[in-house]
Protein backbone atom coordinates (compact mmCIF):
# COMPACT_ATOMS: atom_id res chain seq x y z
CA UNK A 1 0.00 0.00 0.00
CA UNK A 2 2.82 2.48 0.87
CA UNK A 3 4.58 1.18 -2.64
CA UNK A 4 1.41 2.34 -4.47
CA UNK A 5 0.68 5.57 -2.71
CA UNK A 6 4.55 6.60 -3.47
CA UNK A 7 4.10 5.68 -7.14
CA UNK A 8 0.63 7.58 -7.43
CA UNK A 9 2.57 10.52 -5.44
CA UNK A 10 5.30 10.45 -7.87
CA UNK A 11 3.73 10.10 -10.65
CA UNK A 12 1.47 13.31 -9.83
CA UNK A 13 4.31 14.93 -9.37
CA UNK A 14 6.00 14.09 -12.87
CA UNK A 15 2.37 14.74 -14.61
CA UNK A 16 2.41 18.32 -12.61
CA UNK A 17 5.88 19.13 -13.47
CA UNK A 18 5.63 18.86 -17.24
CA UNK A 19 2.51 21.25 -17.19
CA UNK A 20 3.09 24.58 -17.44
CA UNK A 21 2.18 27.21 -14.93
CA UNK A 22 -0.84 29.97 -14.33
CA UNK A 23 -0.52 32.19 -17.30
CA UNK A 24 -0.97 35.87 -16.37
CA UNK A 25 -4.26 37.79 -17.52
CA UNK A 26 -4.72 39.48 -20.99
CA UNK A 27 -2.33 42.82 -22.18
CA UNK A 28 -6.01 44.68 -21.51
CA UNK A 29 -6.20 43.83 -17.93
CA UNK A 30 -5.38 47.40 -15.71
CA UNK A 31 -4.22 47.00 -12.06
CA UNK A 32 -6.27 49.51 -9.48
CA UNK A 33 -4.73 50.15 -6.37
CA UNK A 34 -6.52 51.51 -3.64
CA UNK A 35 -5.62 53.29 -0.46
CA UNK A 36 -5.19 50.47 1.64
CA UNK A 37 -2.52 48.88 -0.69
CA UNK A 38 -3.67 46.49 -2.14
CA UNK A 39 -4.37 46.25 -5.89
CA UNK A 40 -7.25 44.27 -8.10
CA UNK A 41 -7.12 43.45 -11.71
CA UNK A 42 -9.74 44.90 -13.77
CA UNK A 43 -10.49 44.57 -17.02
CA UNK A 44 -10.19 48.06 -18.99
CA UNK A 45 -13.46 47.16 -21.14
CA UNK A 46 -15.16 46.15 -18.43
CA UNK A 47 -15.82 42.31 -19.48
CA UNK A 48 -14.70 40.15 -16.84
CA UNK A 49 -11.64 38.00 -18.37
CA UNK A 50 -11.50 35.64 -14.91
CA UNK A 51 -11.31 36.15 -11.03
CA UNK A 52 -10.26 40.06 -10.15
CA UNK A 53 -7.50 38.46 -7.42
CA UNK A 54 -6.45 41.39 -5.48
CA UNK A 55 -2.60 41.87 -4.96
CA UNK A 56 -1.35 42.59 -1.45
CA UNK A 57 1.81 41.17 0.33
CA UNK A 58 -0.52 40.84 3.52
CA UNK A 59 -3.92 39.79 4.35
CA UNK A 60 -4.57 43.03 6.60
CA UNK A 61 -5.03 44.98 3.30
CA UNK A 62 -7.42 43.00 2.10
CA UNK A 63 -9.36 42.73 4.87
CA UNK A 64 -9.39 46.76 5.33
CA UNK A 65 -10.99 46.92 1.41
CA UNK A 66 -13.00 44.05 2.42
CA UNK A 67 -14.83 45.75 5.47
CA UNK A 68 -14.87 49.41 3.41
CA UNK A 69 -16.69 47.73 0.87
CA UNK A 70 -18.70 45.05 3.00
CA UNK A 71 -17.76 42.05 0.98
CA UNK A 72 -16.68 38.90 2.47
CA UNK A 73 -13.71 37.79 1.83
CA UNK A 74 -12.37 34.36 -0.61
CA UNK A 75 -9.38 32.94 -0.20
CA UNK A 76 -7.64 30.49 -2.48
CA UNK A 77 -4.36 28.53 -1.11
CA UNK A 78 -2.24 26.98 -3.42
CA UNK A 79 0.94 26.40 -4.61
CA UNK A 80 2.67 26.34 -8.29
CA UNK A 81 3.20 22.65 -8.26
CA UNK A 82 -0.11 21.28 -6.96
CA UNK A 83 -2.10 19.62 -9.74
CA UNK A 84 -5.68 19.75 -8.00
CA UNK A 85 -4.60 23.19 -7.66
CA UNK A 86 -4.51 24.26 -11.32
CA UNK A 87 -7.16 21.62 -12.46
CA UNK A 88 -9.79 23.77 -10.16
CA UNK A 89 -8.35 26.89 -11.67
CA UNK A 90 -9.01 25.65 -14.80
CA UNK A 91 -12.34 24.20 -14.56
CA UNK A 92 -13.82 25.81 -11.84
CA UNK A 93 -12.21 29.66 -11.56
CA UNK A 94 -11.88 30.18 -15.30
CA UNK A 95 -15.76 29.70 -15.62
CA UNK A 96 -18.05 32.82 -16.11
CA UNK A 97 -20.39 31.99 -14.05
CA UNK A 98 -17.94 31.40 -11.21
CA UNK A 99 -15.46 34.46 -11.54
CA UNK A 100 -18.63 36.70 -12.22
CA UNK A 101 -20.21 36.00 -9.26
CA UNK A 102 -16.83 35.92 -7.15
CA UNK A 103 -16.28 39.26 -8.89
CA UNK A 104 -19.56 41.05 -8.30
CA UNK A 105 -19.93 39.27 -4.35
CA UNK A 106 -16.22 39.01 -3.14
CA UNK A 107 -12.86 40.13 -2.54
CA UNK A 108 -10.61 36.80 -4.09
CA UNK A 109 -7.16 36.92 -2.32
CA UNK A 110 -4.65 34.09 -3.82
CA UNK A 111 -2.65 32.74 -0.84
CA UNK A 112 0.42 30.75 -2.44
CA UNK A 113 1.84 28.46 0.84
CA UNK A 114 5.27 28.45 -0.53
CA UNK A 115 6.16 31.90 -0.17
CA UNK A 116 6.58 33.10 3.58
CA UNK A 117 3.55 35.21 3.99
CA UNK A 118 1.68 32.20 2.26
CA UNK A 119 2.49 30.14 4.54
CA UNK A 120 1.83 32.51 7.53
CA UNK A 121 -2.02 32.58 6.23
CA UNK A 122 -2.29 29.35 5.59
CA UNK A 123 -1.26 28.66 9.66
CA UNK A 124 -3.77 31.40 10.63
CA UNK A 125 -6.06 29.19 9.18
CA UNK A 126 -5.41 25.93 9.72
CA UNK A 127 -5.05 24.67 6.20
CA UNK A 128 -3.64 21.01 5.79
CA UNK A 129 -3.64 20.69 2.35
CA UNK A 130 -4.60 22.19 -0.83
CA UNK A 131 -6.23 23.40 -3.12
CA UNK A 132 -7.93 24.77 0.27
CA UNK A 133 -10.56 27.58 -0.09
CA UNK A 134 -11.85 29.63 2.54
CA UNK A 135 -14.51 32.47 2.86
CA UNK A 136 -13.96 34.47 5.63
CA UNK A 137 -15.99 37.51 6.84
CA UNK A 138 -14.00 41.45 6.33
CA UNK A 139 -12.72 40.81 10.35
CA UNK A 140 -10.90 37.37 9.07
CA UNK A 141 -13.91 34.48 10.34
CA UNK A 142 -14.54 31.51 9.03
CA UNK A 143 -17.69 31.20 7.27
CA UNK A 144 -17.15 28.28 4.87
CA UNK A 145 -14.18 26.38 4.24
CA UNK A 146 -13.48 23.29 1.78
CA UNK A 147 -10.39 21.34 1.12
CA UNK A 148 -9.30 19.38 -1.79
CA UNK A 149 -10.54 19.46 -5.76
CA UNK A 150 -14.29 20.45 -5.53
CA UNK A 151 -16.89 20.57 -8.62
CA UNK A 152 -17.94 23.93 -9.97
CA UNK A 153 -21.51 22.96 -8.47
CA UNK A 154 -19.89 22.14 -4.99
CA UNK A 155 -17.77 25.39 -5.53
CA UNK A 156 -20.83 27.47 -6.10
CA UNK A 157 -22.81 26.14 -3.18
CA UNK A 158 -19.95 27.09 -0.30
CA UNK A 159 -19.74 30.15 -2.02
CA UNK A 160 -23.54 31.22 -1.69
CA UNK A 161 -23.60 29.54 1.94
CA UNK A 162 -20.77 32.09 2.79
CA UNK A 163 -22.34 35.14 1.04
CA UNK A 164 -26.01 33.98 3.23
CA UNK A 165 -23.81 34.15 6.27
CA UNK A 166 -22.88 37.58 5.59
CA UNK A 167 -26.72 38.89 5.88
Amino acid sequence: MKYLFLTILVGGMLAVSCTQGKKSQSAKTNTTKSSSGTSTAANSNEVSTGIAWTKSDRLAPVLETAQKLKKPVFLEFYATWCGPCKVMDREVFKKPEVYNYLNQHFISYHVDVDNTNGRAISEIYEVTGMPTVVFVDPQGVVLERELGLITMDRFKKVAASALSKMK
